[in-house]
């Protein structure tokens, strides 16, 4: 079996969020192309509202589903977290 460390982004440092969305993002798609490519999309999108943390859910949270079974896809969640990130100055 595969394993990898747990991810987790880190919200507290103010302005910067969306400069580590990036990284976050990119090593989340690493480990579902990877160890977790077996999965169904519904377990990784899970998982990567788990990864992203209280903020994160929060986040999601505020979004807005023009389909409801959108709300566990990966990309539909990623588009709505990068959307409401705040922008630093």
């Amino acid at each position: 079996m595969d394993t990898f460390t747990i991810l987790s982004i880190y919200w507290s440092t103010p302005g910067i969020s969306h400069k580590r969305f990036k990284p976050f993002k990119q090593k989340c798609s690493l480990i579902f192309h990877g160890p977790l490519s077996n999965k169904k999309e519904g377990q990784k999108a899970r998982l990567l509202l788990l990864w992203a943390g209280d903020k994160g859910s929060e986040i999601y949270n505020t979004g807005m589903w023009k389909d409801e079974r959108d709300q566990f896809k990966l990309k539909p969640i990623a588009v709505v977290t990068l959307a409401l990130l705040p922008m630093g100055k």
